[in-house]
């Protein structure tokens, strides 16, 4: 009984011996993870900012100064639209009237199609 003992004692210590082998060992995948992870981060990090640099940052850019120039131009017409509009009063929609100028010039066109 004794020799089975120290056998089963064995076995327990051998066991232990192992799974603590096996938790260093896990230990030491998950550190050698979280730096691959860290490198794989900063690589993402780093193509980003060059991306953004190169190719974003430029359109974004491109599409500000294009918006700039379309307002500019839309205001330098905005005057000779609005009285072409005033010309055609009577052809246009009386909620469009409305929509544009206010509720005074959508009651002069309303009365103007009342008669």
């Amino acid at each position: 009984m004794a020799k089975s003992d120290r056998r089963l004692i064995q076995a327990d210590e051998n066991d232990k011996k192992s799974v603590q082998e096996l938790l260093e060992l896990r230990k030491e995948h998950e550190q050698a993870l979280g730096e691959l992870n860290q490198t794989i981060q900063d690589a993402l990090q780093d193509e980003f900012h060059q991306v953004w640099d190169e190719t974003i940052k430029p359109a974004l850019e491109n599409l500000k100064d294009t918006a700039q120039e379309l307002l500019k131009r839309f205001s330098d017409f905005e005057d000779d639209f609005r009285g072409y509009l005033r010309e055609k009063e009577p052809d246009v929609d009386i909620d469009l009237l409305d929509e544009i100028y206010g509720d005074a010039l959508k009651s002069k066109a309303q009365r103007k199609a009342d008669q």
